[in-house]
This record gives C-alpha cells, sequence and structure tokens, in this order.
C-alpha cells in the first residue's frame, strides 16, 4: 500500500489525477483523376494534401507515456490528425501533409495501386522521438506498393527512406 502510493506519487500522472485534450483542426483535399482504360480496367491518379493546425504540445516529458510508446511514421498515419497511437501524447503545431496515389483496377479484380508523400512542420518540434521519421521539420519520405492479382491474394510492401539522405530507414512487406 504505502510503497505503491510512494511510486505512484513519482511517476508523472501516475495517481490518475491528469486531465487533458487537444484541439486539432484539418482540411483535408483530395482530386481523384480517373480515366477508363478500357479493356485494361481503370486508372486513378489522386494527389492529395492536408493542413492540421492546434496549439503546440510542447514535449510532454512530465506525462507518463504508457500507451504512445510504440510508434512508426509510415503512409499509414501520414494524413492522421493525431499520429501517436495511444491516448497519452499528443501532436500539436501546425503542418503540411502531401502525397500521390496511383491505382490500376484490372478488369479481373485485380489490382496494382501505390502512393508516397511526405509531411512538412511550420516549427520546430521536440515531441517525435529521434528516428521515428518525424523528428525534423521535413518528415521522411513514405510509400507503400499493393499487388492484388486475383481477389483472394495481396502483396502490401511499405518503406521509409531518410529526409536528407535517401536512406533506407524502414520497410515491410505483408502477404495476404
Amino acid at each position: 500500500g504505502r510503497e505503491q502510493e510512494r511510486l505512484a506519487s513519482r511517476q508523472p500522472g501516475g495517481n490518475g489525477e491528469r486531465v487533458d485534450g487537444n484541439l486539432r483542426l484539418g482540411l483535408d483535399w483530395r482530386l481523384p483523376l480517373v480515366r477508363d482504360a478500357g479493356g485494361w480496367g481503370r486508372q486513378t491518379i489522386e494527389p492529395r494534401f492536408q493542413v492540421v493546425t492546434g496549439p503546440s504540445t510542447g514535449r510532454q516529458t512530465h506525462f507518463a507515456n504508457e500507451d504512445s510508446v510504440d510508434f512508426e511514421f509510415s503512409d499509414a498515419n501520414l494524413f492522421a490528425l493525431n499520429r501517436f497511437t495511444g491516448r497519452d501524447r499528443y501532436e500539436g503545431g501546425t503542418r503540411l501533409d502531401g502525397a500521390l496515389r496511383g491505382a490500376w483496377d484490372l478488369p479481373n479484380g485485380g489490382r496494382l495501386d501505390a502512393v508516397a508523400g511526405r509531411s512538412f512542420r511550420l516549427n520546430e518540434s521536440q515531441q517525435f522521438p529521434a528516428n521515428t521519421g518525424l523528428e525534423r521539420r521535413w518528415s521522411d519520405y513514405v510509400a507503400r506498393a499493393g499487388i492484388t492479382p486475383v481477389s483472394w491474394l495481396s502483396f502490401t510492401g511499405r518503406t521509409r527512406l531518410d529526409s536528407q539522405t535517401g536512406q533506407h530507414r524502414q520497410s515491410d512487406i505483408v502477404a495476404r
């Protein structure tokens, strides 16, 4: 009892007396350009831009970090309002996200698709740890490519490249 109380009082937010929130405003713009490729299916090119803004949140190190520890920047969270995975960290400030998506829907139900993009933060931020892809004003490049030859089989590859050197930082491949 007494030892747990002492440890809880030393851990920031450990006693459950913390209340916080994060107000975010986002404007998302897409322009899907679709063309019929006749017997070859349908092709799509879609540029997408998003502006997200809100109050600066600072480093947030005075709060316990329990469910946002596992963070990886990828195409999956490029356009998320809050890129942290949990509820104990919030992204703040203003940023511009952009990506270009292309897809080719084949007549047999197959599909080829790809997306590549990155993000730009208007101010310096210390809220993301090193090597996450978001530690600088310009984010790392993120990309995804997918091949679905038939409806019951798909392959998806994701990668992240360093924003300054282009060096490979992370990748994964999934088959379903």
